[in-house]
């Protein structure tokens, strides 16, 4: 069965649509650690609409508990 291949923009509709439908917080940053997409969810969980903190360098730490330090 052949299925073509939707187009790109489509695509990027689909995916940032299912990733809106998740409860948790997702987000997304380039190799320059700026934030290029969040959902919903990281939208409630950092308290700002994720056009607020487009293209903004954002770093992030983890606990010893979940890196095993």
């Amino acid at each position: 069965m052949y299925f073509p291949m939707p187009r790109k923009i489509s695509n990027l509709k689909a995916l940032s649509k299912l990733l809106d439908a998740a409860p948790q917080p997702v987000y997304v940053l380039d190799g320059e650690h700026r934030f290029v997409y969040g959902n919903a969810s990281f939208s409630t969980w950092v308290g700002r609409a994720a056009e607020e903190v487009a293209g903004l360098r954002w770093g992030y730490r983890t606990s010893g508990e979940l890196t095993g330090a």
